[in-house]
């Protein structure tokens, strides 16, 4: 299965043509030992993965690797976790050709097996990964990825707000990116808006230091609202909590919700960070970071670590 990277990973129609590294070319037999099936990649807006339509399992189109159902999860016992691959190259005509698979679990892989790809591996792939997603979008933030979690997903998502042109609705568009724990039992994802684009997400900073919690904390809530994460919308089932303080000079904004025993529809332990930061060109951004079954201290680490 030979595959162009999406544009958003060094790849699409602009791509130079005899950059090699702008194509993969993966088995197109899964790895889940239960059931073996032909994968496809999925193109879909917000996808761009690689899919096994029997057991849903779903791999990263950057390196192959499992990141999404028995595949992902059994692969924490050290089976193989990625689909098998073959090295690309061009001749000196500007055709592609592939060189002869090593038939190796730790190399190219075994076709129907896998390959495995090495925790170190795992990490400086997902920071090409990240690197590569950063430079298409324009962010100039550095997304450094929590210990034990690797990038799943991306995509450009959109919400509808008010407020933005005399009460009219306006579409605003996000980057959102999603993260899961390597034993599959936890997860976060990031939504990046654009504060240049969208000022009516921005916080106001003009005020005086002893005057800016209180004044940021009104804002932020207004924002929050505005953008359909009200904190008060679940609070007769829910446990709310909020909080709000400035790490490293940015704002951040922790609304927490937990389980109440009794048919609550909340998840257990599920974050939600807002963060307000500059990136390294002075542009500003709100992160939402939302993490399902993760603790108050991981989550102020993922937004300690944006720089």
């Amino acid at each position: 299965m030979l595959i162009r990277l999406p544009e958003m990973y060094g790849g699409g129609k602009d791509a130079d043509a005899d950059d090699i590294s702008s194509y993969r070319a993966y088995s197109k037999i899964g790895i889940n030992m239960l059931q073996k099936c032909l994968v496809g990649y999925r193109d879909d807006e917000g996808k761009q993965w690689i899919e096994d339509p029997c057991s849903g399992d779903i791999y990263r189109v950057w390196d192959g690797l499992a990141i999404h159902g028995y595949s992902a999860f059994s692969s924490a016992n050290g089976s193989p976790n990625a689909l098998a691959m073959l090295r690309l190259g061009v001749d000196a005509d500007g055709y592609i050709v592939a060189f002869k698979s090593d038939n190796s679990i730790t190399g190219d892989g075994v076709p129907g097996y896998g390959r495995i790809i090495s925790g170190k591996d795992v990490i400086e792939n997902s920071k090409a990964m990240l690197d590569s997603l950063m430079r298409y979008f324009g962010i100039g933030i550095d997304m450094h990825t929590l210990d034990g979690y690797i990038p799943t997903c991306v995509g450009m998502l959109w919400e509808w707000i008010d407020g933005m042109d005399e009460g009219k609705m306006q579409r605003v568009d996000y980057v959102w990116l999603s993260h899961n724990s390597i034993n599959g039992i936890s997860g976060y994802s990031l939504s990046i808006f654009n504060l240049e684009r969208y000022p009516i997400l921005r916080l106001e900073q003009e005020h005086e230091d002893t005057a800016l919690a209180i004044i940021n904390e009104d804002t932020a809530l207004a924002i929050i609202n505005l953008l359909g994460y009200s904190y008060e919308q679940y609070q007769y089932n829910c446990m709310y909590e909020r909080s709000a303080w400035s790490i490293d000079g940015r704002y951040h904004m922790l609304i927490s919700r937990g389980y109440i025993a009794g048919g609550s529809p909340c998840l257990i332990s599920e974050h939600m960070l807002f963060v307000w930061l500059p990136d390294d060109k002075g542009e500003e951004y709100l992160i939402i970071i939302n993490g399902y079954m993760l603790s108050r201290e991981e989550m102020i680490a993922i937004a300690s670590q944006l720089t």
